[in-house]
């Protein structure tokens, strides 16, 4: 798949690699302290899978006297969560919302690869034997680049790859090595909601967006079933005695949209429907936390630019309650999509964590 900036064009829609299953790849971190012992820093195999995909495409690129592409956070961020949401669904398929995977309105072309398998260097192989794959690992223009790795229960790595061309400047420094990181995610370290995400995960709200508990995603966006999960686990919501929806069978989160909607929390987004995977917005998400913790009304209007929201009264009741204080000055951005690190601060917030 390849999209330009300012119009979306389908000129190349990349066939899937699949690959037969063989020995299995280990999981697991190994924590590690500082020399005065003071903090703790975690190195992930998960990581080190990254790292790997990563030399192995720039060794390809040196050896065609192409320039390496530099590894950028954004795109790091979202193919970490496609692997991971790839291996929940047990399929593979391509990021719908590629566009999306960067904040940084500066960018012309993007592509995408994905694949699982035993191994990082059979993954590679496929990648390379797969003339539309390989056109992305090659591709002249690309100069940044994205990989995220999961492993399931079976050993099997899961992999995405996001490439993208871009202004000179977005990227982190070359990558030397498996990266070190202040436990207990890898993709936290020095954002804005660093604490928050550390006290939801202590609190059992969160395990993180992999199956081997190394990174949190906090760019990525949460969907509406990922928000059931976030507040059952935090509420401690007993089991429902009913399925109340029908689009989410199948769903790992189904369990938490059930418990959800007995709770009250949740009625759905229409009839017999929860639509799990739409991404939440951040009015919906007022809405969510006011039922969740049945937060009283407020009398204040606090925000100039959410009064045709249907949901102002939980904006309001939110902000009286101190869960937020909007997204700049007498502004909320209703219709803005919640990323998850945002989530992790409005939980860490309502549950008193921070």
């Amino acid at each position: 798949m390849v999209q330009n900036r300012g119009r979306l064009r389908l000129a190349l829609v990349l066939p899937l690699v699949v690959v037969a299953l063989l020995a299995p790849a280990g999981a697991g971190a190994g924590v590690v302290q500082s020399s005065d012992g003071a903090i703790s820093y975690a190195v992930t195999e998960v990581a080190a899978i990254e790292f790997a995909f990563r030399e192995l495409i720039n060794e390809e690129r040196s050896n065609r006297s192409l320039a390496p592409l530099t590894s950028f956070d954004d795109l790091v961020d979202d193919a970490r969560f496609q692997a991971w949401d790839m291996s929940e669904a047990g399929y593979l398929y391509h990021n719908p919302d590629l566009r999306d995977v960067t904040v940084s309105e500066n960018w012309f072309k993007l592509g995408e690869n994905v694949g699982y398998g035993p191994t990082v260097d059979i993954l590679h192989q496929a990648f390379m034997d797969s003339e539309p794959h390989q056109a992305n690992l090659l591709k002249t223009v690309y100069n940044y680049i994205g990989v995220g790795a999961t492993i399931d229960d079976n050993g099997t790595i899961w992999v995405a790859m996001v490439f993208m061309h871009g202004p000179d400047g977005l990227g982190s420094a070359t990558v030397q090595g498996p990266e070190t990181f202040t436990v207990p995610f890898a993709d936290d370290d020095n954002t804005t909601h660093e604490d928050a995400i550390a006290a939801i995960a202590a609190a059992g709200i969160t395990s993180g967006c992999d199956t081997a508990a190394s990174f949190y995603c906090p760019d990525a966006f949460v969907t509406r079933a990922q928000m059931a999960t976030f507040l059952t686990r935090g509420l401690g919501l007993p089991a429902a005695g009913q399925d109340y929806f029908t689009d989410d069978n199948g769903s790992q989160h189904e369990d938490s949209i059930n418990r959800l909607a007995e709770a009250g929390v949740t009625m759905g987004c229409a009839d017999g429907s929860f639509c799990p995977r739409d991404l939440i917005t951040r009015d919906q998400m007022a809405a969510f936390l006011v039922r969740a913790f049945n937060l009283p009304g407020a009398e204040t209007d606090f925000f100039v630019d959410d009064t045709k929201s249907p949901h102002q009264a939980s904006i309001n009741a939110l902000a009286a309650a101190g869960v937020t204080g909007g997204c700049g000055a007498e502004t909320y951005c209703p219709t803005d999509r919640v990323t998850r690190g945002q989530m992790a601060t409005f939980l860490a917030k309502a549950f008193g964590l921070i």
